[in-house]
């Protein structure tokens, strides 16, 4: 069963009147996209396309029987394709076997049709938000050593935000802008705390402290608290070197001195040492300026993120919310802020004095699995 079929199937599902979808040019942009997938069987088998046009109930119609009662053995079954998932059919005996199939190709595609629509989507994407929970925080966190409890704390709050941005596109037109902006701002919000543990552990370690002292105060802001402007963005500083600015020097992670003393190596670094084939489809987004003015970028586009998302946060809009925040429009916004936080995470991966370092290679595969948990 190829892409182009899957995506008929859908369109059929779709004319049907499945609940679910009730905008027609996105069905068909997705339909369209699946068509022309070149990835082969293993990709479009985990996609909503599929999950739509093939649900399990039509897989039971046709007589595949259900391949486990309990939760615990659809974990075993995953376990045993996963070594499969990213290469060619390797994986399709070690299917047939866990799930003790007869032979036949289509005795063999309806057994991978209705384990995929069980559980390969969580399977692709627990993945892919392992590499951007790894880009931006690292890994392999000690229980003995206070600043990975909380790059770890951390790391599992990011993860859950993902697995909820991964849901949103389907949810209704008018209910997607009074979430998706929330979910947007805190991946924004704790890839930037987690980022600043990475390079300023001092300052993390103090708000942690505060915050653990038995006189910390939920209803009031503290002098501890980390801060967007200040301790992820600042003012500009027009004499580096000035005695005055010196007195009282910015530690933001995009303030003037963390850009001119590391920030512009590491990109320079990066930049230098990158292809297409290393960091897939964002590599144009990434080398289209220099070290500079790649951060210049960032900096613009990272104020822009937070403005943006706070519309929908706060509720200051005295319009309708989604006569501003539309589906595309926050969609895209989601998706501005995974290249973001992403590429902001590369750069701080490869300061020298970092904490949870990594070499370029490892950094640069991790920043290329991430483009994959952009939603459509």
């Amino acid at each position: 069963m190829n892409s182009t079929t899957i995506a008929a199937l859908y369109l059929e599902a779709v004319g049907k009147g499945c609940r679910m979808f009730r905008r027609p040019r996105g069905d068909r942009r997705l339909a369209w996209r699946t068509a022309r997938s070149v990835h082969g069987p293993w990709r479009p088998s985990g996609s909503p396309v599929l999950r739509y046009a093939l649900p399990n109930r039509y897989v039971r119609k046709i007589g595949v029987p259900k391949f486990a009662k309990k939760q615990d053995e659809y974990k075993l079954i995953g376990s045993t394709m996963l070594p499969g998932l990213y290469g060619s059919w390797c994986g399709m005996k070690r299917c047939r076997e866990a799930l003790h199939y007869p032979e036949g190709l289509q005795a063999q595609e309806c057994s991978l049709i209705a384990c995929f629509s069980n559980f390969q989507l969580e399977m692709m994407k627990l993945k892919e938000t392992e590499s951007l929970s790894r880009l931006i925080c690292g890994h392999g966190f000690s229980s003995k050593i206070e600043i990975d409890k909380i790059l770890k704390h951390l790391s599992i709050s990011i993860k859950k935000i993902i697995n909820e941005i991964a849901e949103l596109p389907a949810q209704e037109d008018d209910k997607l802008p009074l979430y998706g902006p929330y979910l947007g701002r805190a991946l924004l919000e704790l890839s930037a705390t987690a980022l600043l543990a990475r390079v300023d552990p001092f300052k993390v370690l103090l708000a942690k402290g505060k915050q653990e002292n038995t006189d910390y105060e939920l209803g009031k802001p503290h002098s501890s608290a980390i801060r967007w402007q200040g301790d992820v963005v600042d003012k500009a500083v027009s004499n580096l070197w000035d005695d005055k600015a010196l007195g009282n020097p910015t530690r933001a992670i995009l303030g003037a001195y963390q850009v001119e003393l590391v920030m512009i190596d590491s990109a320079e670094r990066i930049i230098g040492n990158c292809n297409e084939d290393s960091i897939g489809s964002w590599y144009n987004n990434l080398t289209q300026t220099d070290a500079k003015g790649l951060i210049e970028r960032i900096k613009v586009k990272v104020n822009s993120l937070y403005s943006s998302l706070s519309k929908g946060v706060h509720h200051e809009l005295l319009v309708p919310i989604e006569s501003i925040l539309d589906r595309n429009t926050v969609l895209t916004l989601i998706n501005d802020t995974i290249y973001i936080v992403s590429t902001l995470s590369l750069l701080v991966s490869q300061v020298p004095h970092a904490y949870q370092s990594s070499p370029l290679e490892s950094s640069l595969q991790l920043y290329k699995s991430c483009k994959e948990l952009e939603v459509v």
